[in-house]
């Protein structure tokens, strides 16, 4: 039996069984390596589904797996880069974005830099095994020693700095990644005309447009309602110009949601007491990547009607009903009371709590509710006096 038949044969078999069945027997090939592919493709079956579709694709590692970007987001970036004629990447991973723009935009020229040579090796099989035959160079260097001591130019430099430290703890802010992006932005815009930056999704966006005064746009992307990244594109001498809303949902479309960085901060109107509050209103759940620009004023003012729940409660109320809204929709059923509480014991809801005396997960085991379903209960102060509140509603 071949490596990639056992791959095959044992795809959705459990890795410790396979270590145990096999341990000690010689089975003609690399057994950890093949357990590996086993594992990764697993850990990647629902975010990397194109590229899994190649039965010759690889992993290094298990980890590479865990860190690998997700293909849907990496087709956006893929989006950014239209009309390039060529692009480097410094921190090409698995490759995921690199081969994605490769994919989606056929004439442009790709230069992939790896340190690891596990990786190179891998993204170098990888790339041919998904039939990018030309125009697309892999190179084992250290990236910083590459921008300083090349001779060529791109059109764009792709980034997704490393966030972890030697001990695999997690980094944020971008001075402590690596390569440390800041430090390079001299010798970035010596061989680039534009930078796509990919950063982490916890760092704070005025922060980020202070340490990159050369951006132009700020993305904030999610899939599913999950946010994902922040990513950050530019030029020499750039004014940041557009702030932007990427939503990727279940069936892979993607919705965009976008506002000049001068609006951000206008205020949204607040819900002046929890009376104003009626069965029967619409509740408005913003999307993470909106949440994470915090752009109340701007959503208030694109969907009118809509009224903020308190100052520090992210969520909206209206007698409106607005479908094409970006985020959850539900309608109120229950101003709950405590007698309305104990009833819902054990049921199945959805449990949130915004600004709210209790966290979700207390709120949860108090009440002994199963997760599902079509009913929302949200815990959240409300009014300029941040009552606390709590409200039942259905999904529309």
């Amino acid at each position: 039996m071949s490596e990639q038949e056992f791959i095959l044969q044992n795809i959705n078999a459990d890795p410790l069984s396979l270590r145990l069945k096999f341990a000690g027997k010689d089975v003609g090939f690399n057994l950890e390596n093949a357990i590996t592919q086993i594992e990764a493709r697993k850990k990647c079956s629902k975010k990397l589904p194109l590229f899994l579709s190649f039965e010759d694709f690889r992993f290094p590692s298990v980890v590479a797996a865990e860190q690998a970007s997700d293909q849907r987001v990496a087709s956006f970036h893929a989006k950014l880069c239209k009309d390039s004629e060529s692009l480097l990447d410094i921190t090409a991973g698995l490759g995921i974005d690199a081969m994605s723009i490769k994919l989606e935009n056929p004439d442009i020229s790709i230069t992939a830099i790896e340190r690891d040579l596990n990786k190179t090796t891998t993204l170098e099989n990888n790339a041919a095994a998904i039939g990018i035959k030309s125009g697309f160079k892999v190179i084992c260097a250290d990236s910083i020693s590459f921008i300083r001591q090349t001779d060529s130019h791109f059109d764009i430099l792709f980034a997704d700095p490393a966030r972890r430290d030697n001990s695999n703890g997690r980094l944020y802010a971008l001075k402590d990644c690596s390569p440390n992006l800041i430090e390079l932005m001299a010798d970035i815009f010596r061989v680039s005309k534009r930078f796509i930056f990919k950063v982490s999704p916890m760092l704070d966006i005025s922060a980020v447009i202070n340490e990159i005064p050369d951006a132009t746009a700020v993305y904030a992307v999610s899939v599913k309602g999950e946010l994902k990244e922040l990513l950050i594109t530019g030029e020499k001498g750039g004014k940041l110009e557009k702030m932007s809303s990427i939503m990727i949902y279940d069936d892979d479309s993607l919705e965009e949601f976008e506002f000049s960085p001068e609006l951000r901060n206008i205020p949204a109107p607040i819900v002046s007491s929890p009376e104003t509050i009626k069965p029967g209103m619409f509740l408005y759940e913003p999307d993470a990547s909106i949440m994470k620009f915090g752009c109340w004023g701007v959503l208030t003012s694109r969907f009118p009607g809509l009224l903020k729940l308190a100052p520090n409660t992210s969520l909206f109320i209206s007698e409106w009903e607005y479908l094409c809204f970006p985020g959850r929709v539900t309608r109120i059923d229950t101003i709950v009371t405590k007698k309305e509480l104990k009833s819902l014991k054990g049921k199945q809801l959805n449990v949130t709590c915004r600004n709210y005396p209790l966290s979700t997960n207390e709120l949860k085991k108090k009440i002994a509710t199963k997760d599902g379903g079509d009913k929302f209960l949200y815990g959240v102060g409300c009014g300029v006096q941040n009552r606390p509140i709590l409200l039942l509603s259905v999904r529309i």
